[in-house]
């Protein structure tokens, strides 16, 4: 990714780094690789649609980081079972996406387009009698 995307053959070294004694040059290696990351970080961001986006910093990023400190814990995750899950979720999402935008294959993440669903529909009272059998309603 590092070569596709910002033209860095990874893991090149600059020599000083790789000449430094054994916990300066590790200090140093880490530090490399956290502003390379930074940069593709950077770089991915900026392709990435408005849900790809969402989906990156409010599902991806927040579960790697309840997953890594799980495994800081002892609590070990189930690879294959995870991605089970996820694509599970994802099958529910859809099938849930096509019920509420009834099969038009709108996508709910846009505000614009959950509007539009919603304004498209019959209107429903807010009443607090519609719709409810008069034994739920209070006597007087």
């Amino acid at each position: 990714m590092a070569r596709q995307h910002l033209g860095i053959n990874y893991p090149n070294r600059a020599v000083g780094i790789c000449d430094n004694d054994f916990p300066e040059a590790f200090c140093e290696i880490l530090a490399d690789d956290a502003y390379l990351i930074w940069n593709l970080a950077s770089v991915l961001l900026d392709q990435m649609d408005a849900d790809q986006r969402w989906l990156h910093f409010y599902g991806e990023l927040k579960t790697a980081l309840i997953l890594n400190e799980m495994s800081r814990y002892g609590i070990p995750v189930d690879g294959a079972a995870a991605a089970h899950v996820y694509k599970d979720a994802l099958m529910r999402m859809k099938k849930l996406s096509d019920e509420i935008a009834e099969g038009r294959g709108f996508n709910l993440w846009d505000g614009l387009q959950v509007y539009a669903i919603l304004r498209d529909r019959e209107p429903t009272s807010l009443s607090c009698t519609a719709g409810v059998h008069k034994k739920y309603l209070r006597q007087g």
